[in-house]
């Protein structure tokens, strides 16, 4: 630390700009203009005035370190030799005169003498699209150097490689320089680098996803998790089967390759026992009426209504859902009572198409008893199908009776055996409900 002693305005090294606020213990920053002291020395230098006297306050120059963070100006770009006009500049871009780092920079210049993208093009037959590559990719390769980068691992984008690094534009710093080593490694193609750089990009935001702890940050990894929960999505056999295995061939700690061939081994082995006899799961469409669909709907469909008892469901009229002849004329029979629904094409087309009312909803096979929630208790209106009296579709229920019974009950057509079929179940419809209302979990 180096100590000097002046007289304010002062003399020697330089003087030191005494506010009025300034006083015994106060402090302020030197301006100081060269007479031995460079710049760097002038800004880590502070005064502190330590006494008065008969010529004015003493001051006490004091160099303190690391006060001063000096500018680290960009890594320089070098233009080529001899391009200094737009002429030269165009010459060389036309040429593709170097590598194609080097002229990139020259498309920026232009674009800040006026010329346009398409312009350029124009002059060179560099296509815009072109342009955006190299120059952003020329970015990239200028973060990479300065963040240290090997030089001769650099060298290997020289030839080709702005595809390259422009995929890793939406990476940072250190993603940047971990992913361009693994695009060196594997020797990737541009399609290959982007899966790369994206999936680097959406790890961190997929902590939430099953399996996301078995993986760590390196972009192999990243790559391979991105890989894994494709797998999860994916319909066909092969399809899992192939992005399992590429999952395993990019990833590169233990942890995440052990979880990729535990999920590959249970993929290739099944438990039998289980698929020995699967829970049945009929789809069955169930909606839930808006208040504004329950009347006075534009185009309803008039469908009578049943008990849901035996003797009802016999009596009540079976008809088409809208109508005879081009006009759609209605012949409605004798009965009591009807209800508008909106027309739906899965009532429709429905060849003799009633309601039946089911008081209690929580008796029906419609809810699913999921993670304990109580299955709802409210009337349900069961569209059914009279025309159906035989239970040939698999993915379908039936409403059926037993013969020394009047009770209804719908099944799937696995467990209809000896039991009447009365109508296939064409959708069920529960009453409008309050926003408030939790959502209720259907198979």
């Amino acid at each position: 630390m180096n100590m000097n002693t002046m007289k304010a305005p002062g003399a020697g090294l330089g003087a030191c700009r005494l506010g009025t606020s300034l006083g015994v213990s106060g402090r302020r920053e030197l301006a100081l203009s060269g007479r031995g002291v460079s710049g760097k020395e002038a800004r880590g230098l502070v005064c502190r005035a330590i006494g008065g006297g008969k010529n004015g306050p003493k001051v006490q120059i004091t160099y303190e370190k690391n006060l001063y963070q000096p500018f680290r100006p960009p890594v320089s770009i070098e233009t080529p030799a001899g391009a200094t006009t737009a002429a030269d500049q165009l010459e060389v871009l036309r040429e593709r005169r170097g590598l194609w780092h080097e002229y990139a920079v020259l498309i920026p210049i232009l674009s800040r003498t006026g010329y346009t993208p398409s312009m350029i093009d124009e002059e060179t037959g560099m296509t815009g699209v072109e342009q955006n590559i190299i120059v952003v990719g020329s970015q990239v390769r200028n973060s990479l150097k300065a963040s240290g980068f090997d030089e001769e691992m650099l060298q290997y984008f020289d030839l080709g490689g702005g595809e390259l690094l422009y995929e890793l534009r939406i990476l940072s710093a250190m993603q940047r320089k971990a992913s361009a080593e693994f695009i060196i490694e594997r020797k990737m193609s541009p399609k290959e680098a982007s899966e790369l750089a994206r999936s680097v990009k959406d790890f961190a935001m997929r902590k939430n996803s099953e399996g996301f702890k078995e993986f760590s940050s390196a972009p192999g990894d990243c790559l391979a998790f991105a890989f894994y929960r494709q797998s999860r999505e994916c319909q066909e056999e092969e399809e899992v089967e192939a992005a399992l295995q590429k999952a395993l061939d990019v990833c590169v700690t233990d942890k995440a390759r052990a979880k990729i061939q535990e999920t590959l081994e249970k993929f290739a082995s099944p438990d039998v026992s289980v698929e020995s006899e699967p829970e049945e799961t009929v789809f069955l469409q169930v909606i839930r009426l808006l208040e504004g669909e329950v009347v006075g709907t534009k185009l309803p469909t008039m469908l009578p209504v049943a008990d849901a008892t035996l003797e009802s469901v016999e009596a009540v009229p079976s008809r088409a859902s809208q109508g005879e002849g081009l006009f759609n004329v209605f012949s409605p029979a004798g009965w009591p009572s009807w209800v508008a629904i909106p027309g739906w094409d899965t009532v429709v087309h429905a060849g003799a198409p009633v309601a039946v009312v089911f008081p209690d909803a929580a008796k029906l096979p419609l809810q699913s008893n999921k993670n304990g929630k109580e299955k709802l208790r409210e009337p349900t209106l069961v569209i059914v199908d009279k025309s159906v009296t035989l239970a040939d579709d698999d993915q379908s229920l039936y409403v059926a009776v037993q013969s020394d019974s009047q009770e209804l009950s719908i099944l799937s057509a696995s467990k209809v055996l000896d039991n009447r079929i009365l109508g296939r179940v064409v959708l069920a419809l529960r009453p409008p409900f309050p926003p408030s209302e939790d959502p209720v979990d259907w198979e």
